[in-house]
């Protein structure tokens, strides 16, 4: 706006001068280069920010979130060369420090950190590690859970990762995660219908008569006593043989042969229990009174429900057990003797590791016992559904402790095997 009276002194004062014909330029003694009421520069064109009379046009006031550019542009504040805050100067914040930055409209100079850590980490100057500063994204997608996530730490549930599911599973089928169940996993073995190369003798169960056929034909059993019956087995293992527990006692015997002089081997079969244990029950024996002869083989339920592995031979005894087995439910036993395995007890497909002792009124079984002998040495036969270590040598008799359960697919074989 033009003051009259200013303009009127001004005008006395060039005529008193002799400067007539020379027109003053009144934008300039306004106190700017161009029309103020438009805005406008006449000498740029460009839009300029004026002050009012009173005061600059940007302060603490009028730009109360950023920095004022020469007292009359609100700038953000937040750019490296206009730094500021709260409608104070705007500062260059690279003006004596080339790294220096702007943080919150406060000058830096702190160097963000992110190579070797985690995206979205901190990045030591009160930002976060973005993808492309030299930090890491964990990549657990598609892999299994335990394995490394790319960035030195291992993959763990939640992260995308796949935890295999074997429990219960046949062995073989897939564990969930596009692999399959195998030995060690905790599947459970499939019922051996089929005798393969291996296979000295395989019992199924599936006949209906005293005799119990051998798949490979070569050494049949034979039912004594009374009381047995053919059973439903385990879900897709057909039928099973159910011993009654009592006395006179029923089982299985298998005549002896030069076939089960074994230096290494192995022994499997599906068991069952009908009751809880209260005193020891005999499942598999090729045993004796004494220790006269080596490979003497029993494998038996305690009283407190472990199942019990022993082996001896003429001056020695070495014992393997589980924890206890579940009644009613159907459980494969694997025994592994001799050979580079040595002496081994897998349930259901888990190695057993158990060591402490087992106490049955005043007996202790010891348990835990490493051994490299195999059952080769005595000319005892086979038996099925109750101990024989109180037989005589070579007999089947006097058998003891009568299974109270079922039991199914009884194979041994000449080699140590995967359970």
């Amino acid at each position: 706006m033009r003051h009259p009276l200013l303009h009127q002194i001004l005008a006395v004062v060039l005529l008193a001068s002799g400067c007539a014909g020379v027109a003053p330029n009144w934008a300039k003694l306004d106190g700017g280069g161009g029309d103020a009421e438009a805005g406008v520069s006449r000498d740029t064109g460009e839009p300029v920010d004026k002050g009012s009379a009173d005061g600059p046009a940007c302060g603490p006031s009028s730009c109360p979130a950023g920095c004022c550019i020469a007292g009359q542009v609100c700038a953000t504040g937040a750019s490296h060369t206009q730094c500021g805050s709260l409608g104070a100067l705007c500062v260059d914040c690279t003006a004596n420090n080339p790294t220096s930055t702007c943080k919150s409209g406060v000058c830096t100079s702190c160097t963000p950190t992110c190579s070797g850590k985690l995206c979205g980490a901190s990045d030591g100057c009160g930002g976060s590690c973005a993808a492309g500063s030299g930090c890491c994204t964990p990549a657990c997608s598609g892999k299994l859970c335990g394995a490394s996530d790319g960035c030195g730490g291992s993959c763990a549930a939640g992260s995308g990762c796949c935890s295999p599911a074997c429990t219960g599973v046949l062995c073989g089928a897939s564990d969930g995660c596009g692999g399959s169940c195998g030995s060690g996993s905790g599947c459970t073995p499939p019922c051996a219908y089929k005798a393969d190369s291996d296979t000295l003798a395989l019992y199924t169960f599936e006949g209906n008569g005293s005799t119990v056929a051998d798949v490979t034909g070569n050494h049949d059993g034979t039912i004594v006593g009374s009381g047995t019956q053919y059973m439903g087995s385990n879900t897709g293992c057909g039928k099973s043989l159910s011993f009654p527990g009592t006395t006179p006692i029923a089982y299985v015997e298998i005549s002896d042969s030069t076939d089960w002089d074994l230096v290494a081997g192995s022994v499997d079969f599906w068991v069952r229990f009908d009751g809880s244990a209260s005193g020891s029950e005999g499942i598999v024996s090729r045993d004796a009174s004494g220790t006269t002869y080596d490979g003497h083989l029993t494998i038996m339920r305690l009283c407190n429900g472990s199942l019990y592995l022993r082996l001896q031979d003429a001056t020695n005894s070495w014992g393997q057990c589980s924890d206890p087995l579940s009644t009613k439910t159907w459980h494969h036993v694997g025994v592994n003797f001799g050979g580079t395995a040595g002496l081994q007890l897998y349930i259901d497909g888990a190695l057993a590791t158990r060591t402490a002792s087992i106490i049955c009124g005043t007996d202790t079984t010891t348990c835990g016992d490493t051994a490299t002998k195999g059952i080769s040495g005595n000319d005892n036969p086979w038996v099925l559904g109750a101990a024989a270590w109180t037989s005589d040598e070579g007999l089947a008799t006097p058998v003891s402790l009568p299974l109270a359960g079922r039991i199914d697919s009884f194979r041994v074989s000449k080699a140590n095997r995967s359970f």
